[in-house]
């Protein structure tokens, strides 16, 4: 399990399949936004989605 779904489970209360859903479609919208040369939207995807900063990238695309 990576850190991402530790802080989610954490204090959003989700399950460890919840939480693992969440950073998967959160990755697939940055890679979205990636491929379609959108690299400005990738912070505002993470904040979205997950609620968390770009300094969480890391943990979210490896």
């Amino acid at each position: 399990m990576g850190r991402i779904e530790e802080i989610l489970m954490e204090r959003d209360g989700l399950t460890k399949k919840q939480a693992k859903r969440r950073v998967e479609e959160c990755r697939e919208a940055v890679f979205a936004a990636l491929d379609d040369g959108a690299d400005w939207e990738v912070d505002d995807i993470i904040l979205d989605e997950l609620g968390l900063e770009l300094d969480n990238i890391d943990d979210l695309l490896w």
